[in-house]
């Protein structure tokens, strides 16, 4: 009977011992309540949040869902990026008025900002303020720590800027604070390039008392003194001569000197300063044409070039690697511009009228071909023969040349002056 107890028991036991056995627990899971808002409106709300009608935890706060970090990230960008272009448009405007009291405010809240290009060329305030003169705003931001010789786009300092519109005080302000007066931009150009280009002679003048190198060549290999002549600065060529006078026949490509840059403009005045300094009113480039081919054919201002090149014993018989004489393209300009100013020079100082150029053309020819009735009468008063002609070389005469062409009042002139 004891023995019959006792298995009986371990029986018990073992059932028992069971796992969750005499524990049975109703499983409720962690469940959060939603707001007010959601309360009661469906069964499952946001995934595994239920709502308080089957909620049967306590009512506790649960803190707002966050987004994503990618769309936090960009969230926060786009915000930045408008605050950052507001603050950008704000500093070009303050700037650009030359608002110092609002630009220093703008700088203590960001001075780090001092060289955020604002431009649309990637510019600094301090762009902005060299090229329209505000002294009192580049000399604040001289004094908080700006980059002098931060660059834009192009590579242009504020020093490049400042010259090239004529702003002499701020360039000097620049140079004395210690910026580089020979950076060069995207064209390799310096400030002292810039200077000569635009005449700014306050500017020039400082660039050189503070030792731009005058003898620095772009990429187009041309020096500060070809531009000042290529633009007809007078004043410019002078003070760059005075401070370097073995510049004044120095070529660059082409072998082009400042004495061809000025004549092919139409210059006289700078011509004149050129030729007073000791320009080579003779010098041949590489097309071997001299200051006076290139006056001649000038579309402006010609007819003073030639007078003066004249006037310093140009030689009026000089050709081209066309042949062309002075003559020659003087007409050609005149057929084209219609002015025959340079042509009359020419001809009073003795150019001579029975030139043949490179395909046996005399000048005559050339006024015949463009029907030019004007130029035709002015060559022939100066001698020109209407019949002349290369039978050899099957040139034909300025009078058969204009009856081919049609041009029947030019043809009448050549017959009137034969006859």
């Amino acid at each position: 009977m004891a023995l019959h107890t006792s298995l009986d028991s371990t029986a018990k036991m073992e059932r028992t011992a069971a796992p969750g056995a005499g524990r049975r627990v109703q499983y409720l899971p962690a469940l959060q309540t939603l707001s007010s808002a959601t309360t009661g409106s469906t069964h499952w709300v946001e995934g595994s949040f239920r709502s308080s009608k089957w909620d049967y935890s306590s009512i506790q706060p649960v803190p707002p869902r966050m987004p994503p970090n990618h769309v936090r990230a960009h969230q926060w960008a786009r915000k930045h990026q408008e605050e950052t272009t507001k603050f950008k448009e704000t500093l070009h405007h303050r700037g650009h008025r030359g608002d110092t009291l609002n630009v220093d405010s703008l700088l203590l809240d960001r001075p780090h900002a001092i060289n955020m290009p604002v431009e649309f060329d990637e510019g600094s305030v301090l762009h902005i303020a060299s090229m329209r003169g505000h002294s009192d705003v580049a000399n604040l931001l001289i004094h908080r720590g700006a980059d002098l010789n931060c660059v834009n786009h192009g590579g242009q300092t504020s020093l490049h800027t400042a010259c090239e519109s004529g702003r002499g005080a701020v360039a000097m302000g620049l140079l004395t604070a210690g910026a580089d007066a020979d950076v060069r931009d995207a064209t390799g150009q310096t400030a002292l390039h810039r200077a000569a280009f635009t005449g700014s002679m306050d500017a020039l003048i400082a660039l050189l008392d503070y030792g731009a190198n005058a003898k620095l060549r772009d990429h187009g290999d041309l020096l500060a003194i070809h531009k000042a002549a290529s633009m007809g600065r007078t004043e410019a060529v002078a003070v760059l001569l005075e401070r370097f006078p073995n510049t004044v026949n120095a070529t660059a490509a082409n072998n082009w000197t400042p004495l061809h840059f000025a004549a092919s403009a139409g210059h006289h005045l700078t011509c004149q300063t050129l030729l007073a300094l000791q320009a080579e009113v003779n010098a041949a480039d590489g097309e071997r044409m001299q200051p006076l081919h290139r006056a001649a054919s000038a579309r402006w201002g010609g007819e003073a070039t030639c007078q003066i090149l004249v006037q310093h014993k140009a030689n009026l018989q000089a050709t081209d690697i066309m042949r062309c004489t002075p003559l020659h393209l003087a007409c050609e300009s005149a057929c084209e511009f219609g002015n025959l100013g340079a042509v009359r020079v020419l001809l009073d100082a003795g150019a001579s009228v029975h030139a043949l150029e490179g395909m046996r053309r005399t000048p005559l020819h050339i006024a015949a071909e463009a029907g030019n009735a004007e130029l035709s009468e002015l060559l022939v008063h100066y001698g020109a023969n209407p019949s002349a002609r290369d039978v050899s070389k099957g040139v034909p005469s300025p009078l058969a040349v204009a009856r081919r062409q049609g041009h029947a009042d030019v043809a009448a002139l050549f017959d009137a002056s034969t006859s």
